[in-house]
């Protein structure tokens, strides 16, 4: 019935789903915990996205985020902690973020093209040296 299954443990809460054998115009999931919901809060926060990807007919590729990924590069995946939680990255996670943040990445750090709290684009895209950013830290932390 269900083809592969993703289980998420936070801080004793466990947030599980299933994915059908056959997913037709769905590209992603939103979920999340209700009863670690702020009630006031117009948005659902923290919230996990999931992706779902299609493979290439020879195998070679799987295709998300309206790119085609050399399956290579993805599997088998890793794991590593990341806030506290234990979770499944690409085998090689430069190549992921090279090719959708461009090479530089890890100096010029740009803004998101993604409202999460308000669930929209945003059009403009804002961007500044990892220099600017410690600056900006340091004139911050220093008042």
């Amino acid at each position: 019935k269900y083809n592969s299954e993703i289980s998420l443990v936070m801080k004793g809460d466990l947030i599980k789903t299933c994915f059908k054998d056959k997913v037709i115009d769905l590209n992603n999931f939103k979920i999340w915990s209700n009863h670690l919901l702020n009630k006031k809060d117009s948005y659902y926060w923290p919230f996990i996205d999931l992706f779902i990807f299609n493979y290439s007919e020879d195998g070679k590729y799987i295709r998300f985020f309206e790119k085609e990924w050399d399956i290579e590069e993805f599997f088998p995946s890793q794991r590593t902690e990341f806030n506290n939680l234990n979770i499944s990255i690409p085998r090689n996670p430069d190549y992921f973020l090279s090719k959708n943040y461009g090479k530089d990445y890890m100096k010029i750090l740009k803004s998101s093209n993604w409202n999460h709290k308000k669930e929209f684009g945003i059009p403009k895209q804002y961007m500044i040296t990892i220099e600017e950013y410690f600056e900006y830290i340091k004139r911050k932390t220093s008042k």
